[in-house]
């Protein structure tokens, strides 16, 4: 099984595409053929495993090593393709979608699996929800004023950020456009030293009220 990872903003032209697989000849399919997406509804950031089931018109597996054309596009827009041999008449990819921030709520991904001049289509929804990178960080010897700054991805702007220990740290996020593409900045600030090695934990809220949480460690010597 071959993997994609893809990476989704709202302008499509930024797009970062994976495109591993081979170009092969297909075996035409037969009405017993479809698809799958396994799970149909993803957060951004997951995975979801497309499967093509292929059969002769008899309803029997086409043979082992016929080669499946898979292809993922949004609006018409082709984010990756991929190729894959059937086993016991399946072929299937691993495809993983992350949204950039500024990408619609949902975006529906379609797929179609192609053998010979037999297409079959399925919808996968992908949930823009947010992600921050780094998800942990450490700050060695604390100092007041010293910053620890991660880059938010996905969910929908404006961002609004809690820290679980204000007296310890406080944090701030912003948004801002880079290269035409929108994305949030969390900036912690330490106000405050621990007595003893301490790890934060500080949680964005996206404008659809859709939470995920990173952490901060004050590592005391």
């Amino acid at each position: 099984m071959t993997k994609s990872h893809i990476f989704i903003s709202l302008i499509l032209a930024g797009l970062l595409l994976v495109l591993p697989g081979c170009i092969g000849s297909g075996v035409e399919g037969g009405p017993y053929s479809f698809i799958t997406a396994d799970p149909t509804v993803i957060n951004s950031g997951e995975t979801s495993t497309i499967t093509a089931f292929v059969m002769t018109t008899a309803g029997t597996p086409m043979p082992d090593g016929t080669i499946v054309h898979f292809e993922a596009t949004v609006d018409g827009i082709i984010l990756t393709k991929e190729a894959a041999k059937t086993v016991g008449g399946r072929a299937a990819f691993d495809l993983t979608v992350t949204l950039l921030a500024g990408a619609p709520r949902i975006v529906e991904v379609i797929i179609t699996a192609t053998v010979a001049d037999v297409t079959l289509s399925t919808t996968l929804s992908v949930i823009a929800v947010p992600s921050i990178v780094p998800d942990t960080q450490t700050i060695t010897n604390p100092a007041g004023g010293e910053t620890a700054v991660y880059t938010i991805l996905g969910g929908t702007a404006p961002y609004t950020a809690f820290s679980g220990n204000p007296s310890l740290v406080q944090v701030r996020a912003d948004r801002e456009v880079i290269g035409g593409r929108s994305t949030g900045t969390l900036t912690a600030t330490v106000v405050g030293i621990p007595v003893e090695d301490t790890t934060v934990t500080i949680t964005i809220l996206d404008a659809d009220e859709v939470t995920v949480d990173t952490y901060l460690t004050l590592d005391v010597p």
